[in-house]
Parts: C-alpha cells; sequence; structure tokens
C-alpha cells in the first residue's frame, strides 16, 4: 500500500479489514518525490516525517499490537521495518498478533544472537534446509533447550496452547520509506567523490545508502547500487521513454478519502 496523505488514515482499517484474509505479508511503502513531478500533488512529506514512525504507529493501531522491528533489523531503520510474528486465534473475534521475537526480551535477543552466528542463511529450498537444521542440533544440542524456552515465552504471549487449537497464521509487516529523488541524486554525487557532506539532510541520505539492503546491478559498471540511487540517477532514460509510452494528459488531484460506493466514482 502506497502510504500518501488522503490514505493514512485509512491504513488501520485496511489491517483491521484484511488481517485474517490469508495474505502472508503486509507492505506499506510512504511515498516520496520520485518520478514525473507533475504526479507531486500532494506533500508526500507529511507521510515521511519522523523517520516514518507515525505511519508505523497506524500500522500497529490496525494489527492491535506493538510490532518489535529492531529484532531483525536489515538496513537502516529509517528505511526498513518489518515484524514477524503470527495471528494466533485467527478463526475468532479474538484474534491476537504474536510477533516472533521481542526485541524488549533479552532471552529472545540471545537466541537471536545465537542463531544468526551459528546457523546463517535460513533462504534455501526446504530439504537442504532441514538437513542443515539437523546438524546444527547434533553439534548443539543445547538448541532444543533454547526452543522450548522460546517456545513457552512464546505461547505465554499467544494466551496458552488452547489459542493455537482456534487458528493460526503467519505473517509478516513491512515499511518501505523511500528517499526524495533531489536529496539521493545530492548524495550520491558526493558519494562517488568519497565525500560525507555537511547538510545534515543529505548527511542522513547518505548514511541511509550505505546501509542499504536492497541493491539493483548494474551490469555496464560491473556494481551493484542502492536501489534507491536506480531510481532516483539512472532511471532518468526509462523515465523518458515511459513518459512517451504512457503520456499523462492532465495533472491528476490527490484523493482526500475514497468513496464508500464505486458507482459514486466519476470517468
Amino acid at each position: 500500500m502506497t502510504v500518501q496523505p488522503g490514505n493514512v488514515g485509512e491504513i488501520a482499517s485496511v489491517l483491521q479489514d484484511n488481517l485474517t484474509a490469508g495474505f502472508r505479508l503486509f507492505s506499506f511503502q510512504p511515498a516520496a518525490f520520485q518520478g514525473d513531478k507533475r504526479r507531486w500533488t500532494a506533500d508526500y512529506k507529511k507521510v515521511a516525517e519522523n523517520d516514518g514512525e507515525d505511519v508505523w504507529k497506524e500500522i500497529e493501531k490496525g494489527v492491535g499490537a506493538r510490532l518489535p522491528y529492531k529484532v531483525l533489523q536489515m538496513g537502516d531503520s529509517r528505511c526498513n521495518r518489518q515484524c514477524i510474528g503470527f495471528v494466533v486465534g485467527s478463526k475468532t473475534k479474538n484474534r491476537k498478533f504474536v510477533p516472533v521475537l521481542d526485541d524488549e526480551d533479552p532471552q529472545d535477543i540471545e537466541i537471536r544472537n545465537e542463531f544468526t552466528k551459528n546457523f546463517g542463511s535460513f533462504v534455501m529450498p526446504t530439504r537442504l534446509l532441514l538437513i542443515k537444521f539437523l546438524r546444527h542440533l547434533i553439534r548443539r544440542p543445547n538448541y532444543l533447550v533454547m526452543f522450548a524456552m522460546w517456545l513457552g515465552r512464546f505461547l505465554k504471549r499467544a494466551g496458552g496452547v488452547r489459542a493455537l487449537f482456534q487458528g493460526v497464521m503467519f505473517l509478516t509487516i513491512v515499511m518501505h520509506r523511500f528517499m526524495d529523488a533531489e536529496n539521493v541524486k545530492s548524495a550520491w554525487e558526493l558519494m562517488e567523490l568519497g565525500i560525507d557532506a555537511t547538510d545534515p539532510k543529505i548527511r542522513e541520505t547518505q548514511e541511509r545508502l550505505q546501509a542499504c539492503s536492497y541493491g539493483m546491478a548494474q551490469p555496464d559498471q560491473g556494481r551493484v547500487i542502492p536501489a534507491c540511487v536506480q531510481h532516483s540517477v539512472y532511471d532518468p532514460l526509462q523515465n523518458k521513454k515511459l513518459r512517451e509510452e504512457l503520456p499523462l494528459t492532465q495533472t491528476p488531484k490527490p484523493v482526500e478519502k475514497l468513496v464508500d460506493n464505486p458507482r459514486e466514482i466519476s470517468v
């Protein structure tokens, strides 16, 4: 869901209405000044202020729980936030989102550190993942104890074993906060020269680019660059071509509120 000033107040209801609809991932993306300037008809800065904290609070409101994103942080938290968990009691009205790990629980942090240090990547075919897991159990049988203790904490947060028999759904909540193209361009030009910006906003942009976990290939240059650099610096020719293929004949008006009855929309 692209978050704009006109729909930021609808985030909570979107989650409340669809939390148990069968989706395994909800992704929210506060809009930034990217692409054709004629589309910039709203003040997108309103949804990107405070490092996206206001948007995240709306997400937590919709889920009905605190979402500990720092426990499994990827890249810069000013860019990406994610929380992995389960919707427990998904078949009932008393459904509850329970994070897999809680960043305020020292024991959860300990098990995270242990697994990320010794286990490594989980991204592989299921058969190989099971083989890898069994090999680690043989080498470190204390993993069984750690898992049993974690399961006890998880069940306590979920409301007991009985809650599991009322439906369980795996769910990941994500927020991707993009950056304005003009800031990325200025920051990247300085980074290519090995210069740290003195302007606070450009320096923040450099820090976020340096921590970027989402790279895109530049085969002609033989390197991988941050995705925001691709969109802000290297895409002007593609954008020019798209403008010809998808002409914008009139400036769109920002939607303040979605109508309740689709038939009321005039074409």
